[in-house]
């Protein structure tokens, strides 16, 4: 299990280098490590940190008499059975349903974001990495991590602002280090024992966890509406509504003449023959800007 989670950890950290320093999460930092996630919790069988599904049958009776008094739950076991009995199929089913509804859910954060404010709230490369993220732990460990991520994002806020003076907040570190937080912490967080139930009381609340999932689902909509709206009526516009306003053809034009923009960035390296550069009238700008 150390070494399985091991492989999580680089791939996270990985991921967060990248997305710090370039803005986006290439493919080629999730995906060989989820297909190991996949692949491990299959032959392994015994890595996952939960069951894919466990609930408190005592608590689900309780709350669903408290809403429904004519409606009696079947106390189902807490744990199915045949997840003991077929180690290495549950393992896979584990990771496999981490991936698909961590991936989905931050998917759909992503869409509403999109739909409510018009603009890219996260980017695709979050997606796989929650994906990446719940093909280790499991989806409840995963959902867990990305509820933590903006806590680290708000913490870090002051950081970026004041000192790189830039408003956008790269959220794959965050969501990587919510997931180590789980991974590191999930013992005192899932709770179990004394008067501190943790989350894990949440989670073990079986079909009635769908119903609290769609409650906040509906919540967070219309809190992006409500934020949306009041931007409007105070009267303030949006980064890229902003950008727009005042950056033209021109500022883009100066910016790529400045010294400090490298022509072959993001790209592969080309020929370094002088002559191409000598062809283009661009040799000596060039060297200049290398400081030859």
């Amino acid at each position: 299990r150390f070494f399985y989670h091991l492989v999580l950890v680089e791939a996270l950290l990985v991921a967060s280098f990248i997305d710090f320093d370039r803005r986006e999460i290439p493919d080629a930092s999730t995906l060989p490590a989820m297909a190991v996630g996949v692949l491990g919790a299959l032959f392994l069988g015994r890595v996952h940190i939960v069951p894919l599904w466990c609930q408190n049958s005592l608590q689900v009776q309780a709350i669903s008499e408290l809403f429904w008094p004519d409606w009696h739950v079947e106390l189902w076991p807490n744990v199915p059975a045949w997840f003991s009995q077929w180690p290495h199929l549950h393992g896979l089913l584990a990771s496999l349903g981490g991936l698909v509804i961590a991936g989905g859910v931050t998917w759909g954060v992503r869409l509403l974001g999109h739909l409510v404010l018009r603009r890219e709230a996260m980017g695709f490369g979050d997606v796989v990495l929650m994906a990446l993220i719940g093909s280790f732990l499991g989806w409840q460990p995963a959902l867990l991590a990305f509820v933590l991520a903006p806590a680290f994002a708000i913490a870090a806020l002051p950081i970026q602002l004041f000192i790189h003076r830039d408003r956008y907040i790269p959220y794959g570190p965050y969501l990587s280090l919510g997931a180590l937080a789980v991974l590191m912490a999930f013992r005192p967080l899932w709770g179990g024992g004394g008067s501190w139930r943790g989350v894990g009381a949440m989670f073990e609340l079986g079909p009635l966890f769908l119903v609290l999932m769609t409650v906040m689902a509906v919540l967070f909509l219309f809190t992006l509406l409500l934020v949306q709206g009041a931007k409007r009526v105070l009267g303030l516009r949006d980064p890229d509504e902003e950008l727009a306003a005042v950056w033209t053809a021109a500022d883009q034009s100066h910016y790529m003449a400045g010294e400090r923009v490298d022509p072959d960035n993001l790209l592969w390296r080309r020929s370094n023959w002088p002559g191409e550069k000598s062809g283009r009238g661009t040799l000596h700008t060039d060297r200049w800007r290398r400081g030859l």
